[in-house]
């Protein structure tokens, strides 16, 4: 009985809580204004956007991988300790940010460059996948290309690609 009770003193506590709201309160004082921090009073963020197309030519073979050095006198070292940088690849009217990865894919050929037909008659592709990562460094950022099948590189397979580097600070 002495447990019905509270547990009924408890119900009707928390249903009590409940009503029309009442009438908005009279606004409070203006605060004091804010410590801005150090270096931050006035500044603005500043970015720099640079597009570069790397062609075929330009990537560099170091063993399973491809890179390109792409010089970039904007990446200071106050950029490089404490801002932001990033590089997307665009491609029909898209942008990707790297690291990212495509799906590919070529024909099988034979040893006379004939196409290896399926058993319906039709070409047989091989498929696997190309990983583009970044690094950065004061002066220049880096543009790698690894292939899932590291089978090597070819200039149809690794068309012009225009980089949009992004440097915010």
């Amino acid at each position: 009985m002495k447990k019905l009770l509270i547990s009924l003193f408890a119900a009707l506590l928390l249903c009590a809580c409940e009503g029309p709201q009442g009438p908005r309160g009279p606004q409070g004082p203006k605060g004091d204004k804010g410590d801005p921090g150090e270096g931050s009073a006035g500044t603005q963020t500043q970015w720099v956007i640079d597009n570069v197309t790397v062609n075929y030519n330009d990537w560099v073979q170091e063993g399973d991988y491809l890179s390109v050095d792409i010089p970039c006198e904007k990446l200071t070292k106050d950029i490089y300790d404490g801002g932001m940088m990033k590089v997307f690849l665009m491609f029909d009217n898209y942008m990707n940010e790297l690291p990212c990865t495509r799906y590919r894919s070529y024909k099988i050929t034979d040893a006379n460059g004939n196409d290896v037909l399926n058993e319906n008659g039709n070409p047989t592709y091989a498929y696997y996948s190309q990983t583009i990562d970044v690094d950065f460094k004061v002066g220049g950022v880096k543009i790698y290309i690894t292939n899932s099948d590291f089978q090597g590189y070819d200039e149809e397979a690794t068309e012009p690609m225009t980089f949009h580097i992004v440097l915010i600070y």
